[in-house]
């Protein structure tokens, strides 16, 4: 696992955490922020909500990381079809690959 890939990770989970609904889905479970802001010390559970909020916050520059690493990912060319070959350039001429490659795209699904 590479640091892109990592940074990708990263990337997925602050999407995840900023397309949480307050009223529809943390008010209801008791997570909204005004259920839990107050008080001094701050528990888990305040801290999480507190990072769900900051992701919301950070809606815009999510949107633009989001768009790099589209453009990144469709400007190298990387696609890993082939289990444990991350490497693989669009242009090789791995036969299995290039055959995964087309099943996929025909059917969406092998």
């Amino acid at each position: 696992m590479g640091l892109w890939t990592l940074l990708q990770g990263f990337l997925l989970f602050a999407n995840a955490l900023a397309i949480l609904n307050e009223d529809r889905f943390l008010a209801r479970r008791g997570w909204s922020f005004a259920d839990v802001s107050g008080g001094r010390r701050k528990s888990l559970k305040e801290q999480v909500v507190g990072l769900i909020y900051a992701a919301q916050y950070m809606r815009l520059p999510l949107i633009v990381l989001n768009i790099i690493t589209i453009v990144v990912k469709l400007v190298s060319g990387v696609d890993s079809c082939c289990p444990g070959d991350e490497k693989f350039v669009v242009g090789s001429q791995n036969r299995e690959c290039n055959q995964l490659r087309l099943c996929r795209m025909r059917h969406s699904v092998c």
